[in-house]
């Protein structure tokens, strides 16, 4: 029988093996007794590759309280390169 996951809001991930018949069906939590939905978990991680694992850790870590990122201003840019008489400022002039 294979094994899901649920979150209970107060007690956090549990697992469960089910028959896979009653895969939507919602879990009880061991602790409260109160029912629990279900979540998706990964399944054969290691098979992902490394750029994927780490965001969906990330989105994962940041699924209840996303993280806040502040980065200062961007400095103004020069002016592009090259003549900008006719019209195309990024274009080189010939």
């Amino acid at each position: 029988m294979p094994l899901y996951e649920y979150e209970c809001a107060d007690h956090g991930v549990f697992e469960s093996q089910r028959a896979m018949s009653d895969y939507a069906s919602a879990g009880t939590c061991p602790v409260c007794g109160r029912v629990a939905p279900r979540i998706v978990s990964l399944s054969g991680g290691a098979c992902v590759e490394r750029s994927e694992r780490v965001a969906r850790d990330r989105n994962e870590q940041s699924r209840h309280e996303p993280s806040v990122v502040s980065r200062p201003a961007s400095p103004v840019r020069p002016a592009a390169m090259g003549s900008s008489e006719h019209g195309r400022p990024w274009a080189l002039g010939h």
